[in-house]
């Protein structure tokens, strides 16, 4: 920052610091919509995330959800009396695991991706009180993570409609207090620009790079590029592999290697 400071730059470069990426990205939508409403339409934006200073030209979009399925108590000994509300959570969880695998077999494919198709799974599942007594609650947490061909948030209304036209009118059947409730928790679009986009270029150049490549983890880029209209790359030091897990690291060399990236863009940007 000092050096750009001090740099006689001919094109302007800004820094944008958010919140919250972890949890959806959330920070950052208020940021945008602000650039939109001064009129402030950067040439290009470089999103650092850990990609080994490799060119990251896209990355999958996300929809995820908590469903809370609620059922009617009762002692165990009368378990047909009750509607447990955890076995018809079992259900809606195969059939994410069933349109996960759909989409493993017979989706459609991007071989630029590590994992090449669209995913799904359940990652939460909370319910029960004892032993011995029907669950009369049980939330899922749930999510599909997509290539630019499959929509996240489409699949995820697939299954939660299975949820709503079969499994709610089984439990209502028996007890019309039982139902379920979504609360959506994190949704965010993919990134996707063209190999020969004049930023993927810039970044080659400034990466001393002839490759790219995309990635299945979530930024912040997709949402430059579709709120904002903002072409975006991703890159920066470091390893997703390392990530989310104890000692995360990034080496130097690493650091040393995206400072190099860092002072070609100054003198970019002054030239």
């Amino acid at each position: 920052l000092p050096e750009m400071a001090a740099a006689p730059l001919t094109r302007p470069l800004h820094l944008a610091i958010s919140y919250d990426e972890e949890v959806g990205c959330l920070g950052v939508r208020p940021l945008i919509a602000q650039m939109r409403e001064r009129g402030v339409k950067p040439l290009g934006c470089f999103v650092g995330e850990p990609t080994g200073m490799a060119v990251v030209i896209g990355h999958k979009g996300k929809y995820g959800a908590k469903v809370t399925f609620r059922g009617r108590a009762c002692h165990s000994a009368l378990a047909p009396t009750g509607v447990n509300a955890i076995e018809y959570a079992a259900r809606f969880i195969e059939r994410v695991r069933l349109t996960a695998e759909g989409l493993s077999r017979d989706g459609a494919r991007d071989d630029l991706y590590d994992v090449p198709h669209t995913t799904g799974l359940t990652a939460l599942v909370q319910g029960g009180t004892a032993l011995n007594i029907v669950p009369d609650r049980c939330t899922v947490g749930f999510e599909f993570r997509a290539i630019a061909a499959d929509d996240p948030r489409g699949l995820a209304e697939t299954v939660l409609a299975y949820a709503r036209d079969v499994l709610v009118p089984e439990m209502q059947a028996r007890d019309p207090a039982c139902g379920l409730t979504v609360e959506p928790v994190i949704d965010y679009p993919g990134l996707d620009i063209a190999p020969d986009a004049p930023l993927v270029t810039v970044a080659k150049r400034l990466a001393g790079r002839n490759g790219h490549a995309k990635v299945s983890y979530g930024t912040e880029a997709g949402l430059f590029q579709s709120l904002g209209d903002v072409p975006s790359v991703v890159i920066g030091p470091g390893d997703i592999a390392r990530a989310h897990k104890a000692d995360e690291y990034v080496e130097t060399a690493e650091l040393a290697e995206c400072a190099a990236f860092l002072r070609r863009l100054i003198a970019e940007s002054c030239a």
